[in-house]
Protein backbone atom coordinates (compact mmCIF):
# COMPACT_ATOMS: atom_id res chain seq x y z
CA UNK A 1 0.00 0.00 0.00
CA UNK A 2 1.12 3.45 -0.97
CA UNK A 3 2.30 6.02 1.68
CA UNK A 4 -0.86 8.09 2.89
CA UNK A 5 0.96 11.99 2.56
CA UNK A 6 -0.82 14.51 4.26
CA UNK A 7 -1.30 17.37 1.67
CA UNK A 8 -3.74 19.77 3.35
CA UNK A 9 -2.29 21.89 6.01
CA UNK A 10 -2.91 24.50 8.78
CA UNK A 11 -4.88 21.82 10.96
CA UNK A 12 -4.01 21.23 14.70
CA UNK A 13 -6.17 17.45 15.16
CA UNK A 14 -3.95 17.52 18.98
CA UNK A 15 -7.39 17.42 20.34
CA UNK A 16 -9.08 14.68 18.68
CA UNK A 17 -6.07 12.73 18.76
CA UNK A 18 -6.18 12.71 22.33
CA UNK A 19 -9.92 12.05 22.37
CA UNK A 20 -8.91 8.73 20.53
CA UNK A 21 -6.58 7.66 22.92
CA UNK A 22 -8.64 8.61 25.73
CA UNK A 23 -11.05 6.18 24.70
CA UNK A 24 -8.53 3.38 23.94
CA UNK A 25 -6.61 4.31 27.60
CA UNK A 26 -10.29 3.66 29.24
CA UNK A 27 -11.19 0.44 27.39
CA UNK A 28 -14.00 2.20 25.74
CA UNK A 29 -12.80 1.22 22.15
CA UNK A 30 -9.76 -1.17 21.54
CA UNK A 31 -8.70 0.54 19.01
CA UNK A 32 -9.31 4.15 16.29
CA UNK A 33 -8.72 4.68 12.95
CA UNK A 34 -9.66 7.83 11.71
CA UNK A 35 -9.22 9.99 8.54
CA UNK A 36 -10.13 13.66 7.66
CA UNK A 37 -10.09 14.86 4.01
CA UNK A 38 -10.46 18.57 3.13
CA UNK A 39 -12.04 18.38 -0.13
CA UNK A 40 -9.89 15.90 -1.87
CA UNK A 41 -7.04 16.54 0.46
CA UNK A 42 -5.83 14.58 2.78
CA UNK A 43 -5.86 16.58 6.13
CA UNK A 44 -5.18 13.87 9.14
CA UNK A 45 -4.53 9.99 9.24
CA UNK A 46 -4.20 8.50 12.71
CA UNK A 47 -4.70 4.91 14.03
CA UNK A 48 -4.38 4.53 17.72
CA UNK A 49 -4.88 1.21 20.05
CA UNK A 50 -5.28 -2.46 18.44
CA UNK A 51 -6.13 -4.12 15.67
CA UNK A 52 -6.03 -6.99 17.90
CA UNK A 53 -6.03 -5.98 21.30
CA UNK A 54 -5.35 -9.53 23.16
CA UNK A 55 -2.20 -10.35 20.66
CA UNK A 56 -1.15 -6.62 21.10
CA UNK A 57 -0.94 -5.62 17.35
CA UNK A 58 -1.18 -2.55 16.79
CA UNK A 59 -4.11 -0.67 14.32
CA UNK A 60 -2.38 0.17 11.23
CA UNK A 61 -4.05 2.41 8.24
CA UNK A 62 -3.87 -0.84 5.98
CA UNK A 63 -5.97 -2.88 8.75
CA UNK A 64 -8.92 -3.99 6.88
CA UNK A 65 -12.12 -4.21 9.26
CA UNK A 66 -15.73 -4.79 9.02
CA UNK A 67 -17.97 -1.09 9.07
CA UNK A 68 -21.53 -0.76 10.88
CA UNK A 69 -24.09 1.63 10.11
CA UNK A 70 -22.72 3.10 7.11
CA UNK A 71 -25.90 4.46 6.19
CA UNK A 72 -25.24 7.15 9.19
CA UNK A 73 -21.70 7.43 7.42
CA UNK A 74 -23.27 8.53 4.10
CA UNK A 75 -26.24 10.66 5.27
CA UNK A 76 -24.20 12.57 8.13
CA UNK A 77 -21.59 13.19 5.02
CA UNK A 78 -24.56 14.18 2.57
CA UNK A 79 -26.44 16.20 5.50
CA UNK A 80 -22.24 18.22 6.08
CA UNK A 81 -22.43 18.82 1.92
CA UNK A 82 -25.70 20.48 2.73
CA UNK A 83 -24.94 22.18 5.75
CA UNK A 84 -21.59 23.52 3.47
CA UNK A 85 -23.73 24.34 1.19
CA UNK A 86 -25.96 27.06 3.54
CA UNK A 87 -29.20 24.73 2.99
CA UNK A 88 -29.44 24.82 6.85
CA UNK A 89 -28.41 25.56 10.06
CA UNK A 90 -27.68 22.96 12.98
CA UNK A 91 -29.57 24.20 15.72
CA UNK A 92 -32.84 24.37 13.12
CA UNK A 93 -35.96 22.39 14.76
CA UNK A 94 -36.37 18.93 12.17
CA UNK A 95 -40.13 19.76 11.78
CA UNK A 96 -38.79 22.70 9.85
CA UNK A 97 -37.76 19.60 7.21
CA UNK A 98 -40.20 16.83 8.92
CA UNK A 99 -43.44 18.39 9.54
CA UNK A 100 -45.17 15.38 10.98
CA UNK A 101 -42.35 15.34 14.11
CA UNK A 102 -43.97 18.85 15.25
CA UNK A 103 -46.16 17.57 17.80
CA UNK A 104 -44.13 15.00 19.47
CA UNK A 105 -44.86 13.61 23.05
CA UNK A 106 -42.34 11.79 25.11
CA UNK A 107 -42.66 9.41 27.88
CA UNK A 108 -42.77 10.56 31.15
CA UNK A 109 -39.36 9.60 33.04
CA UNK A 110 -40.73 6.60 35.23
CA UNK A 111 -43.87 5.42 32.31
CA UNK A 112 -44.72 1.83 32.73
CA UNK A 113 -46.76 2.08 29.86
CA UNK A 114 -46.57 3.47 25.92
CA UNK A 115 -49.81 5.97 26.83
CA UNK A 116 -48.09 7.52 29.50
CA UNK A 117 -46.76 10.55 27.70
CA UNK A 118 -46.40 14.27 27.83
CA UNK A 119 -45.36 16.82 25.20
CA UNK A 120 -41.86 17.67 24.38
CA UNK A 121 -40.88 20.36 25.83
CA UNK A 122 -38.19 21.27 22.97
CA UNK A 123 -37.49 20.61 19.22
CA UNK A 124 -35.20 17.71 17.90
CA UNK A 125 -32.22 19.57 16.41
CA UNK A 126 -30.14 19.08 13.23
CA UNK A 127 -27.64 18.95 15.99
CA UNK A 128 -28.95 16.82 17.92
CA UNK A 129 -29.77 14.11 14.90
CA UNK A 130 -25.95 14.77 14.11
CA UNK A 131 -24.80 13.70 17.56
CA UNK A 132 -26.86 11.12 18.45
CA UNK A 133 -28.31 13.35 21.67
CA UNK A 134 -32.33 13.84 20.01
CA UNK A 135 -33.66 10.65 22.61
CA UNK A 136 -34.37 7.99 19.53
CA UNK A 137 -33.47 4.99 20.72
CA UNK A 138 -33.44 1.65 18.98
CA UNK A 139 -34.10 0.00 22.44
CA UNK A 140 -31.53 -2.63 22.21
CA UNK A 141 -28.93 -1.70 24.38
CA UNK A 142 -31.64 -0.99 27.42
CA UNK A 143 -32.43 -4.64 28.39
CA UNK A 144 -35.55 -4.18 30.81
CA UNK A 145 -36.79 -0.73 29.39
CA UNK A 146 -39.98 0.54 28.27
CA UNK A 147 -39.21 0.76 25.20
CA UNK A 148 -36.64 -2.75 24.55
CA UNK A 149 -40.28 -4.27 25.82
CA UNK A 150 -42.47 -2.31 23.29
CA UNK A 151 -39.87 -3.06 20.28
CA UNK A 152 -39.74 -7.06 21.05
CA UNK A 153 -43.36 -7.10 22.04
CA UNK A 154 -44.01 -5.71 18.11
CA UNK A 155 -41.29 -7.39 16.63
CA UNK A 156 -40.04 -4.12 15.10
CA UNK A 157 -36.22 -5.25 16.12
CA UNK A 158 -34.81 -8.79 17.02
CA UNK A 159 -32.31 -7.45 19.62
CA UNK A 160 -30.39 -11.04 19.57
CA UNK A 161 -29.88 -10.65 15.72
CA UNK A 162 -30.81 -6.76 15.25
CA UNK A 163 -32.67 -7.63 12.13
CA UNK A 164 -35.66 -6.20 10.99
CA UNK A 165 -39.18 -7.45 12.23
CA UNK A 166 -41.39 -9.76 9.94
CA UNK A 167 -42.78 -6.83 8.55
CA UNK A 168 -39.36 -5.54 7.38
CA UNK A 169 -39.12 -2.44 9.58
CA UNK A 170 -36.03 -1.18 11.23
CA UNK A 171 -36.71 0.21 14.86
Amino acid sequence: MEDMKVTATGYDFRPAHAAMQRYVDGNLLSGVSCTVLVGRDLADVKCTGWADKEAQIPLRVDHIFRVFSNTKLITSCAALLLFEEGHFELDDPIELFIPQLANRRVLYRDATSLDQTEPAVRSITIRHLMSHSAGLSYGLLDPGTLIFSAYNERKVINPATHACGDDGRVG
